[in-house]
């Protein structure tokens, strides 16, 4: 049967699934959104730079608290304004599109499992990604990272759909959304949009020795559209503002990749690391995968080539950000997809009993699966004093000790009941082990917004504010500060990620010294100071006249110069 035949079968077939997908992922990734408040820096920095832009107009030049802001491409600052438009500045508004995205990643890991295995597979794949705990929790915060590993999974998704196509309108319809997705990409975090597919297309063709399909996939046309979509923001915002093609695609690109600038260095071994905590209890299965891989696909590589496909598209960007100089942990996400359609395959064969639960996955589960639970179980002993300032503290240290249950569980049950139970049980077993592991933790990060964030304080007194009142941060910059106030905070002594934009433009009104903050907080009008806890005692000393503490969190206390009220 062609492949298009298998599309037309395929359409009629599985639209229920794809359906029910949506309706299952929807409530899966869309249930608790909105549950915690935005955390600073990054879900802070990027609310406030949309909201600022719905505020302004203003669609061209990204800034944040009024300042020039280049380090990313607009597209998720457009998205995100268009929320605030139509919902308004809530928490789960912020947060759609990263849900959103997430969702599209794992119907489009559905699609291309059932294109290159089968039905079964492509459901297991879906789901596997879906109930990794990184990618989920991931999917519910307001960063770059989720929209730009959805955009590059369903880049490459497209891509290997295209060229297995016999017709070559639908060859050509396929692969220009590639060029779509990848220039979709590029305006979500730069150029790593069109360097993972790049590297992992190219290295793929290179090794199959497939160049034949460099005249098929439409370069020139692809390249067009892509330079259509992608070019012309880069193009104005340059014309607009001089600056900005050096900043950004030498400092941002180059320098972040090749040097420590960003003070992000983590040894070469902490992706593994995110890697197999991020995707327990899936994570025990990669060895079988690696292992497989390594004895028998290089002599028959022609033989599976969309093996390689996925096998190129999970360990070339993880070797790629693994030599950077600059590590997050989620920027490993983009090798989430194609390890759970590699992990989904293997998973559904236990399934179905084509294969047995392999030993060495079952042992590798309960050595993370205890390790694990042992250091969730600690936790409350080996950070006592941090967990007592924790306004939610006695509530973490009972989540800590269901997820050191969650852990113990999923770890030692498939090794405990392997002789006696069928296959589809220890799937189904895995299945529920990861979803208690992810909703544990999920439930846990709400009762982090003490630490992680000023909403409290900056609600506690949004409703009195005076249109002269003025919002400082004293050495530090709550990101989200602005968002929940709704206006352009003063900064003194910090400029730190707004170093650049500052010295571009006159922020002198805003980015102030302390010489400037001591002549406005003798002013008349209200001044409320937002700093830490180990700064508090110094302006004690240091401002004249009257301060009064008006609240206070686990890292922040917010001060204002008036006499207390008595």
């Amino acid at each position: 049967m062609s492949f298009d035949m298998g599309i037309q079968a395929y359409s009629k077939r599985n639209w229920i699934d794809l359906s029910l997908l949506a309706i299952v992922f929807t409530i899966w990734f869309g249930y608790g959104i909105g549950a915690r408040a935005l955390w600073s820096p990054d879900e802070g920095r990027y609310a406030e730079i949309p909201r600022e832009m719905a505020e302004s107009g203003d669609y061209l030049t990204p800034r944040l608290n009024g300042v020039k802001y280049f380090e990313k491409p607009p597209l998720v600052y457009w998205l995100t304004a268009g929320s605030i438009k139509w919902f308004g500045l809530q928490e789960w508004a912020f947060r759609l599109w990263p849900a959103i995205l997430a969702i599209i990643s794992c119907i489009s890991v559905y699609l291309l499992g059932t294109v290159i295995y089968n039905r079964k597979s492509g459901i297991t794949a879906a789901v596997v990604l879906a109930t990794s705990p990184f990618y989920h929790i991931m999917a519910g915060a307001l960063t770059l990272d989720m929209p730009l590993a959805a955009l590059v999974t369903v880049s490459m998704t497209t891509f290997l759909i295209g060229v297995r196509q016999t017709r070559s309108l639908h060859r050509r319809l396929w692969l220009m959304c590639f060029y779509i997705f990848i220039a979709l990409a590029v305006l979500t975090k730069g150029l790593i949009g069109i360097v993972i597919p790049g590297i992992v297309i190219g290295t793929w063709i290179m090794i199959l020795g497939r160049w034949h399909l460099l005249r098929e996939i439409h370069l020139p046309g692809g390249l067009l559209v892509f330079i259509i979509i992608s070019a012309p923001w880069h193009v104005m915002v340059s014309t607009a503002n001089p600056e900005f093609a050096w900043f950004y695609f030498v400092h941002e690109h180059l320098e972040r990749y090749l040097t420590t600038v960003h003070q992000r260095y983590k040894p070469v071994w902490y992706f593994a690391a995110v890697l197999v905590l991020g995707m327990f209890p899936w994570s025990a299965f990669l060895p079988v995968q690696m292992r497989g891989a390594l004895s028998r696909l290089w002599r028959d590589r022609q033989q599976h080539v969309d093996t390689w496909y996925l096998l190129l598209w999970a360990t070339l960007p993880f070797i790629f950000f693994s030599a950077s100089g600059s590590k997050l942990a989620p920027y490993i996400l983009p090798v989430f997809p194609p390890l759970a359609l590699l992990i989904g395959r293997t998973v559904s064969r236990i399934w179905d009993g084509s294969i047995g639960m392999p030993k060495s996955a079952s042992w590798i589960l309960l050595f993370l699966g205890t390790t694990g639970a042992l250091l969730f179980a600690a936790l409350p002993w080996l950070a006592a004093e941090k967990i007592s300032e924790i306004h939610a503290g006695r509530e973490i240290v009972w989540l800590a000790y269901g997820l050191a249950f969650a852990m113990l569980i999923a770890g030692s049950l498939p090794i405990l009941t392997h002789r006696f139970l069928e296959n589809r049980f220890q799937v189904t077993q895995l299945f529920a082990s990861a979803v208690l592991v992810t909703v544990m933790l999920s439930v846990t990060l709400p009762n982090l917004d003490e630490d992680r964030s000023v909403k409290s304080l900056a609600l506690s007194i949004k409703q009195d504010l005076r249109p002269n009142d003025e919002i400082a941060n004293y050495r530090n910059y709550y990101q989200d500060l602005p968002v929940y106030i709704e206006k352009r905070i003063t900064l003194v002594r910090w400029d730190g990620e707004l170093e650049f934009g500052a010295s571009v433009e006159d922020t002198s009104g805003w980015i102030i010294n302390e010489s400037a903050f001591y002549q406005r907080w003798l002013q008349p009008n209200r001044m409320y100071v937002f700093t830490s806890n180990k700064h508090q005692d110094y302006l004690r000393n240091f401002l004249p006249g009257p301060m009064c503490l008006l609240g206070s969190t686990n890292n922040v206390v917010m001060l204002v110069n008036r006499e207390c009220d008595s």
